[in-house]
């Protein structure tokens, strides 16, 4: 074996998470022009609206088409990194090109439900603009200097999965929750582009971020970099790639770690349900030691996956004949 080998498997850790970090400061840079686009064509349509002539609607549909194209353009492109990244990573093409394309129609589904709930549930139950307690740089002793944003993304990213790894255990516990949530367990070719949720699921999901951005309120800065590294975070754990944080993966969640909480005997009973550190597995006794060589098979016993938007959307796979079943 060349001598460089070893030392590059050592780094390899390091340059995968490298890669995450900086997969989402790009993706971080984006949400500003992203943002100023969406609020200028939503101020348009609301102007053309009001205006209430005949050219004033007219201008006020096509900047709302012009709204769902920057949205839906973006998601696309979002869904085309990943897929060349997956093929990338396993070197397999697609097989099932219709597959492909009806999980592209999935992510658009998702991505308009994100877009269009937010601002209900922000009106609904708008936690996160009075926090009890509300954590700033000028807060921390000021001889950290630059490390005080260091130690407030940490502190950011553990609350927060403190409260993603609950709420994911009442995913799997609440029977209503889980009949949700089991449309993603049900997925047995798992990758980074077929491992989408219920948007009921991912409802439930922001529901407990927000009641954690009721309680400890962070900086913008922070928060926003934090989402953009989940985005790419929850993708990567659920590639079906032979590439892993290694020995980190003891600490940070990836696919080995993950893909053991989605196999068909633990997709009830439940372990591994961190979804960016291990520690509050590790805290709570429902971790389990990611193992070296290949991943394991994905989905459950009793149910397919689902095949289409009918039994996507009312959450209702079909049952596997009780021969089938393990």
């Amino acid at each position: 074996m060349p001598a460089y080998r070893p030392r590059l498997a050592a780094a390899a850790p390091w340059l995968a998470l490298g890669t995450l970090l900086a997969a989402g400061a790009l993706s971080v840079l984006w949400q500003g022009p992203a943002l100023s686009i969406g609020t200028w064509l939503i101020r348009v349509t609301r102007d053309g609206y009001h205006a209430g002539s005949l050219s004033g609607l007219a201008i006020a549909g096509t900047a709302f088409a012009a709204l769902l194209i920057v949205k839906a353009a973006t998601s696309l492109f979002l869904f085309a990194v990943f897929l060349a990244i997956e093929v990338a990573m396993t070197g397999r093409r697609p097989r099932d090109w219709r597959r492909v394309w009806r999980h592209a129609a999935f992510w658009l589904l998702l991505a308009a439900f994100t877009y269009f709930a937010a601002p209900v549930l922000n009106k609904v139950m708008p936690l996160s603009r009075t926090p009890l307690v509300a954590i700033r740089h000028s807060d921390l002793p000021a001889w950290l200097g630059q490390l005080s944003s260091a130690l407030l993304l940490v502190a950011l990213t553990l609350g927060y999965d403190f409260f993603g790894y609950w709420t994911h255990r009442l995913q799997h516990r609440i029977p209503l929750f889980w009949r949700f949530h089991s449309v993603h367990h049900s997925v047995e070719e798992m990758d980074s582009l077929g491992s989408f949720s219920h948007p009921f699921d991912g409802l439930v999901e922001r529901l407990g971020h927000m009641v954690f951005a009721a309680l400890i309120g962070f900086q913008y800065e922070s928060v926003m970099l934090l989402h953009a590294y989940l985005a790419i975070h929850g993708s990567f754990n659920h590639t079906s790639a032979r590439v892993n944080l290694g020995w980190l993966g003891g600490w940070i969640v990836d696919n080995r770690y993950h893909f053991l909480h989605h196999t068909p005997d633990e997709a009830q009973s439940g372990v591994n349900f961190g979804g960016v550190t291990t520690i509050w597995d590790r805290i709570f006794g429902t971790y389990r030691a990611p193992v070296q060589g290949p991943l394991p098979p994905t989905g459950l016993a009793d149910f397919h996956p689902t095949s289409n938007f009918r039994e996507f959307l009312l959450a209702k796979p079909k049952p596997r004949p009780i021969e089938q079943r393990a």
